[in-house]
C-alpha cells in the first residue's frame, strides 16, 4: 500500500474500525497480568434515566474472568444493579495505552460470601501496600455488599502486534 502523506485521508483509514481478533491464551495471559497489576478499574453501571454512570473503584478478578467489587451499602450503583444488572468494567493506560473492556452481568453477594469476599479484597489490596481497614464480619455485612460481574465478553486494545484489538465471549454469548 502507498505511504499516504494527506493527513485528512491518514485520519480517515485510522478511523475505519478493525474487526477483533480473536484471543490466543498468550494474550489473555498479558491482559490478566494488566488487570491484577491495577487493582482498580472504572466500574460503568446505569442510572435510573439510562444513561451510564461510572466510578473508578477496587475490584479483583476471578480465575473464570468474573469481577469482585465490595463496596458501601447505601450507593447508588447497588440501586442501579438492581433495576438494570448490565455493567462494563474497564482498566485503562490512557487513550494510547493498553486499555481492557469487559461486560457482565453483575449480581449482589451478601452474608457468608460477601465476608470471603471482603477478606480476599484485603489480602490483596495490603499485597499491594494499600491500609484497607479490616472491618469485623458483623461490620462487613452490614456495612457493605459485594458484587459479581459475570463475564460476557472482553475486548482490549493495545496488546500484541499494532493496535491489539482482541476480543472473546463467554458461554451462553459466544
Amino acid at each position: 500500500m502507498p505511504e499516504i502523506h494527506d493527513p485528512r485521508e491518514a485520519a480517515r483509514r485510522r478511523a475505519v474500525p478493525s474487526p477483533p481478533l480473536p484471543a490466543t491464551d498468550e494474550i489473555k495471559e498479558a491482559v490478566r497480568a494488566f488487570i491484577v497489576e491495577r487493582g482498580a478499574a472504572a466500574l460503568y453501571t446505569i442510572d435510573k434515566a439510562g444513561f451510564p454512570t461510572g466510578r473508578v473503584m477496587g475490584v479483583s478478578l476471578r480465575d473464570d474472568w468474573s469481577v469482585e467489587v465490595v463496596q458501601a451499602r447505601q450507593t447508588g450503583r447497588v440501586a442501579q444493579v438492581r433495576r438494570n444488572p448490565h455493567v462494563a468494567v474497564v482498566w485503562t493506560e490512557g487513550t494510547q495505552g493498553r486499555n481492557v473492556y469487559l461486560k457482565g452481568l453483575a449480581s449482589l453477594v451478601e452474608g457468608d460470601d460477601l465476608v470471603s469476599m471482603y477478606r480476599r479484597r484485603i489480602e490483596a489490596n495490603r499485597a499491594r501496600g494499600g491500609s484497607m481497614p479490616a472491618l469485623s464480619d458483623d461490620d462487613v455485612r452490614e456495612l457493605l455488599v459485594g458484587m459479581v460481574v459475570k463475564p460476557v465478553s472482553v475486548r482490549t486494545e493495545h496488546f500484541g502486534e499494532g493496535i491489539g484489538i482482541y476480543e472473546w465471549r463467554f458461554p451462553p454469548f459466544t
